[in-house]
């Protein structure tokens, strides 16, 4: 377990677009990135291992990042994008702090050039608000985690979800609609 004294400051990470594979590795396991040489010194062999095992993994998913040609000449690290690190951490099953799974969801300030460029990942129409993905990711859970099925789900009253969700109804239906229109998992 991190001590608080290597957590993250969360709240000015959200806002970084790019980072070192080993900077994207600490925040996955909840350590500053700033701090990481006196949490290696002080961490338990297995917390090293995990960090150096995770280090392994990302390096292998040959992660999109921004092409900086000096790099390579001066040998410095190169850069990832973090919300790809976060969406291959998650399907990889790793154990991610909340704050930064939230990085993922629902930071739209952060949208990487990879995102832009994929037709997958592109907005049908303009920028959806964050509310709302936010709000269409937590159905998604719901639905993955088998609390509720995509007919109850379908069933459920505006007024409802609304309330379950704490969002207008409107953002409730829009989300649940962005949820039932993807093919089932």
């Amino acid at each position: 377990m991190v001590a608080t004294r290597y957590a993250p400051d969360w709240g000015g990470w959200r806002l970084v677009c790019e980072a070192t594979i080993p900077q994207a590795v600490a925040l996955s396991l909840g350590v500053n990135p700033d701090l990481l040489h006196s949490w290696k010194f002080r961490a338990q062999r297995a917390e090293r291992a995990e960090f150096e095992k995770r280090i392994s993994m990302a390096r292998r998913w040959g992660l999109p990042g921004r092409t900086d040609i000096a790099a390579d000449y001066e040998g410095r690290e190169k850069t990832i994008y973090l919300r790809e690190f976060v969406r291959y951490a998650s399907s990889a099953g790793w154990d991610l702090p909340v704050s930064l799974r939230e990085f993922a969801i629902g930071n739209e300030q952060a949208t990487s050039p990879a995102d832009r460029s994929n037709p997958g990942l592109r907005r049908k129409r303009g920028r959806q608000p964050s509310k709302r993905s936010s709000v269409a990711e937590a159905m998604k859970q719901k639905l993955a985690s088998g609390e509720a099925t995509r007919e109850q789900l379908a069933a459920q009253k505006e007024e409802s979800l609304a309330a379950d969700y704490g969002v207008s109804r409107d953002t409730a239906r829009k989300a649940r609609a962005d949820v039932l229109s993807e093919k089932p998992e």
